[in-house]
């Protein structure tokens, strides 16, 4: 991929298609994805919700 970016742009770069990239931050390269608080701990998670629920009733339309 960088050899065609390279010869059509004249310029050279580390180009790699999605897939390739895809596989190279799955198998731990590069930069760490942010991961939210609650994504791995349940209390967490069960209290967002909570939240979120909370909100989305106390802002409903009640004619609806």
């Amino acid at each position: 991929m960088s050899e065609r970016v390279a010869a059509r742009s004249g310029v050279p770069i580390a180009a790699q298609l999605y897939d390739a990239l895809a596989q190279h931050y799955r198998h731990g390269g590069g930069l760490k994805l942010a991961v939210a608080e609650h994504a791995t701990d349940d209390v967490a998670f069960k209290a967002k919700t909570e939240v979120v629920l909370e909100h989305f009733v106390s802002t409903r339309d009640p004619d609806r």
